[in-house]
């Protein structure tokens, strides 16, 4: 017999999706081989990879006023490196009462 137990009561959900507008739909990046799956609690982010293997990748604490709820958008922005190359990164904005956050995507390869 499983049992399961919720740990999380989530408000807000957000996928990465590469192919939302054309400007994206191109752009080459190693995040596109993953399911990307950002939500929110009223206390905490989580941002989890559903492909290849559930994970979760990403954990902040939110702060700020309970009355109001957490909000949840991707963005792509252009970035320069420093070797003067621009690519475009896949951001996830999130924000809980006056609190704006920014978390860039980054996929690193790790051998098991």
């Amino acid at each position: 017999m499983c049992v399961c137990v919720c740990l999380l009561q989530v408000c807000v959900i957000e996928p990465l999706c590469f192919s939302s507008s054309a400007a994206t739909v191109d752009v080459p990046h190693a995040a596109r081989e993953l399911l990307l799956l950002a939500m929110a609690s009223l206390s905490k982010l989580l941002i989890i990879t559903l492909r290849p293997d559930l994970r979760v990748v990403y954990v902040h604490p939110l702060c700020g006023d309970a009355t109001t709820l957490p909000l949840l958008a991707w963005h792509f922005v252009t970035v320069q490196l420093p070797d003067k190359q621009r690519t475009i990164e896949p951001i996830l904005a999130f924000a809980r009462d006056q609190t704006v956050y920014f978390v860039q995507v980054i996929c690193t390869s790790i051998n098991n």
